[in-house]
């Protein structure tokens, strides 16, 4: 059988019990003058001063995890924008380079189809 899955958001009904629990500990603390008592005491409000920790912990744990799963899909991201632009760059310089060549064939063909004509050419204003 699985293991349940993780908690991953802090539980403030774990948080107020601790703290009740702490305080309570801490009044036993103030009250006692038995050194096995307080160093029993001061151990016990360590733990559950750690418990507390944990427990908020918890959502910070996600929510960092979260953050380094974006910055790497933001790094993916960036990576296939740069190949865009790449070959966006590529496919205008190849167009440009075929349309000045169009131009320049068109040119030609007018000042042919002019010639035959017998009109001025372009090149002669």
């Amino acid at each position: 059988m699985a293991a349940p899955p993780a908690q991953t958001k802090t539980n403030f009904n774990n948080v107020n019990t601790l703290a009740v629990s702490i305080a309570s500990h801490r009044a036993q603390l103030e009250k006692t003058d038995d050194f096995e008592e307080i160093d029993r005491i001061s151990q016990k409000i360590a733990t559950l001063e750690r418990q507390m920790m944990e427990e908020r912990r918890k959502e910070l744990k996600t929510l960092c995890e979260k953050k380094e799963k974006c910055l790497s899909d933001m790094a993916a991201l960036e990576n296939t924008l740069d190949e865009l632009n790449i070959k966006i760059t590529a496919y205008m310089k190849s167009y440009k380079s075929a349309m000045a060549s169009r131009l320049v064939q068109l040119e030609t063909d007018v000042n042919l189809k002019k010639s035959n004509l017998d009109l001025p050419n372009i090149d002669d204003k």
